[in-house]
């Protein structure tokens, strides 16, 4: 799986034994490796510890992925919370929790920097739109995540003629969920909610295709 990301280069074995050390000394870990056969939520608590209190605390660890990735500084809380939800996601049922990226179409692709393109395109005015919306929340506490995704919504409604109101509003409630806080979710889902009303009263919201007139 690591040669076909091609992340197999970028592994140092030193700094996995360092980090194992680490974990090592937790109480976490010894209890559970006095466990003969772990069961999954104690195989997922104990992933869940090595990135909370050794991985992401640590500086040698930060500093090692921020060479590899330069914009590590940038998405590390949105892949933290990321890493947390999918290892608490996972159930007996699923062989496997590596993203399969195969599933991952031409369609898909394009859409993605279609969205990506007009999100950044339209960015002033559709900060200008979310603003006023805001006027209750403290902006230095509003998480960014929650308001990338919000300008993304917005540009979906406004400028995705062919996607329903109602796929994009549950589309970005689950992303919030998975990548930004645990209130993300109900947060812009009273935003967006309140945004949409606002914006097929003014007539803004223009949707095509067979069922979507009558949204």
């Amino acid at each position: 799986e690591m040669r076909r990301e091609k992340l197999d280069g970028r592994a140092d074995s030193d700094y996995f034994r360092l980090f194992f050390q680490s974990l090592k000394k937790t109480e976490e870990y010894e209890d559970y490796s006095r466990k003969e056969n772990p069961l999954l939520p104690e195989d997922q608590s104990i992933i869940s510890i090595l990135y909370k209190h050794v991985l992401f605390p640590n500086d040698i660890y930060q500093q090692h992925i921020e060479d590899i990735f330069p914009g590590w500084l940038d998405d590390k809380d949105a892949i933290y919370h990321s890493i947390i939800n999918t290892l608490e996601s996972i159930s007996p049922a699923q062989k496997a929790f590596v993203i399969n990226r195969s599933k991952e179409t031409k369609e898909s692709k394009e859409f993605a920097i279609n969205l990506l393109r007009k999100t950044l395109h339209h960015d002033d005015e559709v900060v200008q739109m979310i603003t006023p919306f805001l006027e209750n929340w403290d902006k230095e506490r509003l998480a960014i995540m929650d308001f990338i995704l919000m300008k993304m919504a917005i540009t979906e409604m406004l400028y995705l003629s062919e996607i329903p109101v109602k796929v994009t509003m549950n589309e970005y409630i689950e992303l919030a969920k998975i990548y930004s806080t645990p209130k993300s979710g109900e947060f812009i889902n009273g935003i967006l909610d309140a945004m949409m009303k606002k914006l097929k009263e003014d007539g803004r919201i223009v949707k095509e295709g067979r069922g979507m007139k009558e949204e």
